[in-house]
């Protein structure tokens, strides 16, 4: 399927256009695909999905990103798309879409987007403000950018700090705990504990897929693991980086003591919601955007193990770990929830408005 798009208003939108035909302009709504109607797919594509906790929006941003994977599969991985579709300006009509392979698509998205990769940092001298950027936490460079960054922060003598964590899917948790360490007021816990499904990589259920044991043979080869009632094993705290140096202290040299936003969307999951909602419970920043679609307790994690059903060949993903944050008394079932909620919209399809950024910035203005 060659295009990224956005449902709202449970209406499908073309947000990116990876073909050569100028028709499928952004904005054009998807009335629907091969005779079956976009929101019919939608509602097919919904419970397919999965998210941490109970966030609708969540699946809905789910969705949006499976979406051209999803629809290859429904149509057993047809060469074309037939579709109906009706332009921005209101015009109906019918088109033929070409599939396009998955490394086009990503070589296409790569040129259209160089700047969601990574991190990144800039500055306002005009409010004080400095906008950090995580667009990911599997950047393996953050060691070496974020005592960096908040250096220079220090340096420029930043008031307000936005931070952005709309393209965050997660990864490295380290790296929630450490820019965390840059935030706090004190000395804090990240996580509460972690629970893994295993204690052995002898199970016979092991037998029937694949598990990268990398990151957690420790836990297993030195005895780390507990019994508990629900049938997973705990994990002992000296076992992860994070528990075992609990607890954790503000960085000496450059922590921020001015204003934080965080932005944040239903795609910010895993590590990066963990992050957000340590933050959130801390009570250390103003949030704004969407909910985020990790949960505010906690996730699944670590190394996924990939079951192989012998009969169907269906493949299941299992993580085997949970993760849970160090949140007194947390009940809650979805994630961050912003404090101040700005909805999709029809202007989120045009590159040149953000409006979460603006908010956030006319925010700062306002508190000056």
């Amino acid at each position: 399927m060659p295009f990224n798009v956005k449902v709202i208003d449970n209406k499908l939108y073309i947000k990116d256009n990876f073909t050569e035909d100028s028709l499928f302009k952004t904005g054009t709504e998807i009335i629907s695909i091969k005779g079956v109607k976009a929101d019919d797919l939608v509602k097919e594509y919904l419970p397919k999905v999965h998210v941490d906790g109970f966030n609708k929006q969540a699946e809905t941003g789910r969705v949006e990103f499976y979406f051209k994977l999803l629809t290859e599969f429904k149509f057993d991985f047809p060469s074309s798309y037939e579709m109906e579709v009706l332009s921005p300006t209101g015009t109906s009509s019918k088109k033929s879409a070409m599939a396009l392979g998955l490394s086009v698509i990503e070589a296409k998205y790569d040129k259209k987007y160089p700047v969601l990769k990574g991190q990144s940092l800039k500055f306002i001298d005009s409010s004080k403000t400095a906008i950090l950027t995580f667009n990911t936490f599997y950047d393996e460079n953050w060691r070496t950018f974020l005592n960096p960054s908040f250096k220079k922060i220090k340096k420029k003598k930043t008031q307000n700090l936005v931070i952005d964590m709309r393209k965050n899917m997660g990864g490295r948790d380290l790296y929630g705990s450490n820019l965390y360490a840059y935030l706090a007021t004190g000395p804090y816990d990240y996580y509460h504990h972690i629970e893994m499904r295993i204690d052995s990589f002898n199970q016979l259920i092991l037998k029937y897929g694949e598990l990268d044991t990398t990151e957690i043979t420790g836990f297993v080869a030195k005895n780390y693991l507990k019994k508990m009632p629900n049938g997973n094993y705990i994990v002992d705290k000296k076992a992860h980086a994070i528990t075992d140096e609990a607890p954790l202290h503000p960085d000496d040299d450059y922590n921020f003591k001015g204003k934080v936003f965080i932005l944040t969307s239903d795609w910010t999951s895993s590590a990066a919601a963990a992050f957000c909602a340590i933050t959130h419970s801390k009570k250390r920043a103003t949030f704004i955007g969407q909910e985020t679609g990790g949960g505010y307790c906690g996730d699944s994690a670590g190394r996924e193990f990939f079951l192989k059903l012998p009969n169907s060949k269906i493949t299941v993903v299992i993580n085997t770990m949970r993760m849970y944050n160090a949140i007194e008394n947390c009940e809650s079932q979805g994630g961050v929830k912003p404090d101040y909620e700005i909805k999709p919209s029809m202007a989120d399809l045009n590159p040149s408005i953000d409006r979460e950024m603006d908010f956030a910035l006319d925010l700062i203005k306002k508190q000056q």
